[in-house]
């Protein structure tokens, strides 16, 4: 009979705690601080350049080294093959730069999907 007691105790405190206002208001509080957060937090420029997935980081920094090396080309020689060079150059680095940043963004995808 105790155990009946006990047991009705406690669905008694269980429906007065689901019948509570204050859980509602309380939810919705801790999800409004919780937007807020998000919102609050700022941006910093090293966190977009983390951002951009890296085929494309590497995609950007072999068209910049590409088109050094290419004036560097251009200036010590004054012919067309310098140009040809310098596009052959980029046309090598833009490939690498491709699959390298291809496969760094298949290794972080597949360390995420294994946590």
């Amino acid at each position: 009979m105790s155990d009946e007691q006990e047991r009705l105790k406690r669905l008694r405190e269980r429906q007065l705690a689901a019948r509570d206002p204050l859980v509602k208001v309380r939810k919705g509080q801790q999800a409004s601080a919780e937007r807020e957060r998000k919102v609050d937090r700022s941006v910093s420029l090293k966190q977009a350049w983390q951002d951009i997935p890296r085929v494309w980081r590497s995609v950007f920094w072999a068209v910049l080294i590409s088109g050094v090396a290419t004036s560097i080309l251009s200036s010590l020689l004054d012919t067309l093959w310098s140009i040809l060079g310098g596009i052959l150059i980029a046309v090598v680095y833009l490939v690498f730069a491709i699959l390298i940043g291809n496969a760094l963004d298949a290794r972080d995808e597949i360390k995420r999907l294994t946590k």
